[in-house]
């Protein structure tokens, strides 16, 4: 069986979900580098107070969210690096078969976040670097966390938000 060349409609989204991952992926570990320089290495030996909200204070996380996963040792970041690698193929897939911008724009920010963050970040340290912490006193929801992470929980936002409030359409006999 021959294989065809993807559409320009297929060429076009995928192109606009990897401009969104590209700049993800820039603005993730731009900022990641400067606090890199910012703050002394070995971690937790410096904090950067932005807000009375805000601090950048430098964590490394072994695992997933909330460090869910740290103890697997060595074997952790090669998991995570596998597991992303799927989602990311799995997401390329979604995108070439959508139609509206707000879903390539999430996933588009959800695969760039996954890149630069289980791909690049556990690639060179083994670890994601993690520097936001956002709180109320000693209150702290969201522990410590980073650009890509914030573009993955908006882009499943947004996908969410859209799954609940956009009506269905049928793409069938489309092409």
């Amino acid at each position: 069986m021959p294989i065809r060349a993807p559409s320009r409609a297929v060429l076009h989204r995928l192109a606009v979900g990897v401009a969104v991952a590209g700049l993800v992926i820039l603005f993730d570990q731009l900022s990641k580098a400067a606090i890199l320089r910012a703050l002394p290495e070995g971690g937790m030996n410096g904090v950067i107070v932005v807000l009375p909200v805000l601090d950048f204070l430098l964590t490394w996380n072994r695992g997933a969210s909330y460090s869910l996963g740290a103890g697997l040792g060595l074997h952790g970041p090669l998991f995570f690096i596998a597991l992303s690698f799927v989602i990311i193929v799995v997401l390329f897939g979604w995108m070439a078969k959508s139609r509206g911008a707000a879903t390539l724009i999430a996933l588009g920010a959800i695969i760039g976040g996954a890149i630069t963050n289980n791909l690049l970040d556990r690639v060179r340290f083994g670890a994601v670097e993690d520097f936001l912490h956002f709180h109320v006193g000693s209150f702290a929801p969201f522990g410590y966390f980073n650009l890509a992470d914030s573009a993955i929980s908006l882009g499943a936002v947004v996908l969410v938000f859209e799954s609940l409030f956009t009506p269905p359409t049928s793409l069938k006999n489309t092409p």
